[in-house]
Order: structure tokens, then C-alpha cells, then sequence
């Protein structure tokens, strides 16, 4: 199995690598969705919040439903935004503990950290899912834009299970497959800027 810096290694034969190998195949495609809808929702947002303020103060025309359209993206941004920070492991936390003791225990506290997020992002996927059916079945239209109220509140359900699906790959892979899971924190001076 060769093996490139920054990648994981392909396929195992073992069947419990087997599957985290499949989830993280999954998990990719998922990945490079929700980095382009971030980013697009980001430029959106700059871009209608400029025209606005432009309008506004310069030209003397409002554009109608741009602030609310700035705050359905950015709450679609947060979460699956969320995803992504879980799925490299760039939430903010506190390392101390992981830095103090050795790598076997680090494995044991990844998979602890990786089963409390899988749970508490299955239970916020339960009651978001209720909500947004709830929204959606309600023939709500946001105040401003043409559009159902239910949309903005799809996004906590569909953020919340990716979360759950990519908690679940990191308690499996430091669980099943440890030599390719990825490191909870990364060994770097104070001092040095981070390079990626």
C-alpha cells in the first residue's frame, strides 16, 4: 500500500477498513459539495451585500431581498461550513489534554470524541428534520423573497447529518483503522505560521 503525504492509504482488505475506506470515499464527494456551495454562498453574500450597500447609498435603488438572501446563505454556509471543519478536524479545541498523553490513549479519546459528536448530531438531525417538515408542510414563503420559509430551515437537518456521518468515519477509522485515520491535532511550533 503506497501511501502519499496528506492522503490515506486505498482500499484494505480487512472488512472494518474496508468500510471506513467506503464512508471516506462517500464522505469526499460529500466534502468537495459542500466547500463549493460554502464558497459560492460566500461570494454571493459579498456580492449581494455590495450591491445593496451600492444601491443604496450611490445609485439610489434598493435591492429588494438582498439582506434576507444574505442571511439564508449564511446560515446555509454555518452548517455545512460545520461539516467541513469537522471532517479535517479544524474546530477549535482544547489539545492540552490529547498532547499529554500517549498515542494509544489519543486513539481512545478519538474514538470517545468521535461517538459523543455521531450522537449529539443524530439527535439534532431528529428534531431539525421535525422542524424543517414542520416549516415545509406549513406553506410558510419568507417575508421578502419568493420562497418556502421550510428552505432556510433544511439546512440544520442536512448539516447536522453530515456532521453525524463524519463523526462516525473519524470513531471508525481510529477505532478499525488507526494507521490511516487522521491525527486529532498536528505537531506545530507556536511560532510557525500553518501551512495549509
Amino acid at each position: 500500500m503506497a501511501e502519499r503525504q496528506g492522503e490515506r492509504v486505498s482500499r484494505s482488505t480487512m472488512p472494518g477498513q474496508s468500510l471506513v475506506w467506503w464512508l471516506d470515499r462517500l464522505l469526499q464527494g460529500a466534502d468537495l459539495l459542500a466547500k463549493a456551495f460554502v464558497g459560492l454562498a460566500l461570494l454571493a453574500i459579498t456580492l449581494t451585500l455590495f450591491v445593496g450597500a451600492l444601491g443604496r447609498y450611490a445609485l439610489d435603488f434598493s435591492f429588494v431581498g438582498g439582506e434576507e438572501l444574505a442571511r439564508y446563505l449564511m446560515v446555509w454556509m454555518t452548517f455545512l461550513g460545520s461539516y467541513v471543519l469537522v471532517r479535517e478536524q479544524r474546530h477549535i479545541m482544547i489539545d492540552i489534554v490529547l498532547r499529554m498523553v500517549p498515542p494509544p490513549v489519543q486513539r481512545w479519546i478519538a474514538v470517545l470524541i468521535g461517538t459523543v459528536g455521531l450522537v449529539t448530531m443524530l439527535y439534532i438531525t431528529k428534531y431539525g428534520y421535525a422542524l424543517a417538515e414542520r416549516m415545509l408542510t406549513g406553506f410558510q414563503m419568507s417575508p421578502v423573497l419568493p420562497i418556502p420559509r421550510g428552505l432556510l430551515h433544511v439546512s440544520l437537518p442536512l448539516g447536522s447529518a453530515l456532521m453525524a456521518m463524519a463523526f462516525l468515519h473519524m470513531a471508525l477509522s481510529h477505532l478499525l483503522d488507526p494507521r490511516n485515520a487522521r491525527p486529532l491535532f498536528t505537531e506545530q511550533p507556536a511560532d510557525q505560521p500553518r501551512e495549509d
